[in-house]
């Protein structure tokens, strides 16, 4: 059951600015300035109390006690330009802000930033404890006292495990402006920037049978750029464009603490590891032509080279059981690298009310540029090294 508890204000500013008052009165045909302001403005205070998982109430959003200011806007006209201002939760986790400028036929630039929160869980025990963003730790004595009669796990998770909010966030910058040229020309650029940070569910495996859960860690960013021109010319339209994305993760790999095992031994590792996702790269370029002709016709083509490539992040070992011995790998690093390049052409028709033509014709190649490697041995679930039955290719990010 849930009980909520809230008090709001709400307060309304709307206006042509606070001198407009002290103006004289002029003559009908006197020209007025061009300048008008108006806002909007929502606060109060909120009071919450809940039972159970309040987690699946909040899910997304901030509903936290205290002063809150819920909306603010902001919309102004001066001369031939038009600004817009918007503010949403002030000061909470799920915090957003969009601002936009606008000359009408010239230009158009805009800004976001926007707050995401997570909550999953506020009731998720665990017998972990983060040492390090990238290695997960259970006590000695605990593990020893499972080693030692494993039939006791569940009796220890429930006297030594603590609870801990599973929740990640994520904060979003976003920027863009389109500016008119000419008549004929126009270009656009645009820049988003993407951060997380938190934890999210995760498995590990021992075996077969021994499935650990426990919080990964979030931390990674993300940039994107794009940028394009367009320019118009009689029947004809041309569009050249450049997208480029960069993946960077702080943490690409896990390590953690079996609950089962203090020590290594050659069938049964006492630790284990697994890969997040790389840090790579995507960057592509594309062009575009378009012709109208008599009879409601169009022909399109359109182009796009790309290249995909890894960050160069270490490979992990076969193993991290000190117990079993193994081949050292060929290279310690993926080399992760492809190309992309596609064609779209289109042909549409319509020369009579009923009468449509359509032709269209899409072709797409994805280059793996990966150097092979061979594996000479295979660990399964950090066990005993056995021969590998095939092998291994390397593959991009």
């Amino acid at each position: 059951m849930r009980r909520l508890l809230s008090h709001t204000l709400f307060i309304l500013f709307a206006g042509t600015g606070a001198a407009s008052a002290q103006i004289p009165a002029t003559a009908p045909d006197t020209p007025t300035p061009a300048r008008a302001g108006r806002g909007f403005v929502d606060f109060g205070a909120r009071g919450t109390t809940s039972e159970g998982d309040a987690a699946r109430y909040e899910r997304y959003r901030d509903m936290s006690d205290g002063v809150f200011l819920e909306t603010a806007t902001w919309v102004r006209n001066w001369k031939t330009s038009l600004f817009d201002f918007r503010a949403e939760h002030v000061g909470r986790k799920d915090q957003r802000y969009n601002g936009a400028f606008i000359q009408p036929g010239r230009v158009k630039a805009w800004m976001t930033w926007d707050q995401i929160p997570m909550l999953m869980s506020g009731t998720t025990k665990t017998l972990f404890t983060s040492a390090s963003p990238s290695f997960l730790s259970i006590d000695d004595a605990l593990q020893a006292q499972v080693q030692a009669v494993p039939a006791a796990i569940n009796s220890v998770f429930a006297a030594n495990s603590q609870v801990f909010e599973l929740q990640s966030r994520r904060h979003i910058f976003e920027s863009g402006v389109e500016y008119l040229a000419t008549e004929s020309l126009s270009f656009k650029g645009q820049v988003r920037r993407t951060m997380r940070e938190g934890a999210i569910p995760y498995g590990g495996s021992f075996g077969h049978s021994s499935l650990v859960e426990m919080p990964a860690p979030v931390l990674h960013t993300t940039n994107d750029l794009e940028g394009a021109a367009e320019y118009t010319t009689g029947p004809v339209l041309l569009r050249g464009g450049y997208n480029g994305s960069w993946f960077h993760n702080e943490v690409t790999q896990l390590e953690f603490d079996s609950p089962f095992r203090l020590q290594d031994i050659a069938s049964t590792p006492a630790h284990g590891r697994s890969s997040l996702a790389p840090s790579n790269s995507f960057i592509s370029a594309n062009g575009l032509a378009s012709v109208t002709f008599a009879g409601r016709s169009r022909a399109t083509a359109y182009v796009s080279v790309g290249m995909l490539r890894d960050a160069g992040a270490p490979l992990m070992p076969q193993t991290i059981n000190a117990a079993v011995v193994t081949t050292p790998l060929e290279r310690t690093t993926v080399e992760g690298e492809a190309r992309t390049t596609s064609m779209n052409l289109s042909f549409v028709s319509r020369p009579t009310r009923l009468l449509e033509f359509s032709a269209k014709y899409r072709t797409y190649n994805y280059d793996n540029r990966t150097p092979e490697f061979d594996l000479e041995q295979r660990v399964s679930y950090d066990n005993a090294a056995t021969p590998a039955t095939m092998s291994a290719l390397g593959g991009a990010t």
